[in-house]
């Protein structure tokens, strides 16, 4: 896939998901803070959503990361790893380490 089309799909696909929390979201949060959710709810699905193709060196991404692009088509070429769902468990993962270290 296609960089637009990488971040059209994961952002269409994030909305989905977050229509089970509208009436909360809705409920619980003024204008202001609903606006800041949802601009880095929308980043961070973009990035979330291009972030796989890392492993591809011509990538969007793989071009801002040379290095570590390169490195990471050599270990497990293009669509390997980084497409799997183990690979979407690592990032959970992470993301939670992240949380529980700041």
């Amino acid at each position: 896939m296609k960089y637009d089309t990488h971040v059209n799909g994961g952002i269409f696909l994030g909305m989905l998901f977050l229509g089970p929390f509208y009436n909360y979201i809705i409920s619980n949060f003024n204008l202001i803070e609903i606006s800041i959710f949802l601009l880095l709810y929308i980043y961070f699905l973009k990035l979330g959503s291009i972030f796989p193709d890392i492993d591809c060196p011509q990538s969007y991404l793989g071009k801002k990361f040379h290095i570590l692009s390169k490195i990471i088509n050599n270990k497990f070429h293009h669509r390997g790893f980084t497409h799997s769902a183990l690979f979407i468990y690592f990032l959970i993962f992470l993301s939670l380490l992240i949380n529980i270290l700041f």
